[in-house]
């Protein structure tokens, strides 16, 4: 099939779409920038300007860790091994709710502060990245 000049442009548009579509949706969420949403929350905080926050992804520390005070299981769940299965599944599910977070260090104007980031609906139902200051950051 032969096709004509304006035929073979929006086909080389096309592809050049699909090509860049491709790209963005193979980053993994990259489209979206933890770190500035994290410079963004220490700067709102701690009235810090930008240009003296850093910050610096944490892939070695756990959302889960930062955010939830290691549970042990009451006494009387504990004895019993159903219950106690019932008790871990329940763990379980609440620790996969954190799977998706990027854990972010945050430094600037005296303030070390660790962020539990994740993407959440925004106004107008679009997507953003949420930061929240880790509730037992590492060392305490």
């Amino acid at each position: 099939m032969r096709l004509g000049h304006r035929s073979s442009t929006v086909v080389v548009a096309i592809l050049a779409l699909t090509a860049v579509v491709g790209t963005v949706s193979g980053c993994d969420n990259d489209h979206f920038n933890y770190g500035r949403a994290a410079q963004e929350e220490l700067t709102s905080r701690y009235s810090c300007p930008k240009d003296r926050v850093t910050v610096s992804p944490r892939p070695d520390l756990k959302a889960f860790d930062l955010m939830m005070e290691p549970g042990k299981p009451p006494a009387e769940v504990a004895a019993d091994p159903g219950r106690l299965k019932v008790w871990r599944e329940k763990q379980d599910e609440l620790e996969a709710g954190y799977n998706n977070a990027k854990v972010m260090e945050a430094k600037g104007c005296d303030h070390h502060v660790f962020y539990s980031c994740f993407i959440a609906e925004g106004s107008n139902q679009s997507q953003v990245i949420a930061c929240r200051e880790a509730e037992h950051p590492p060392g305490k």
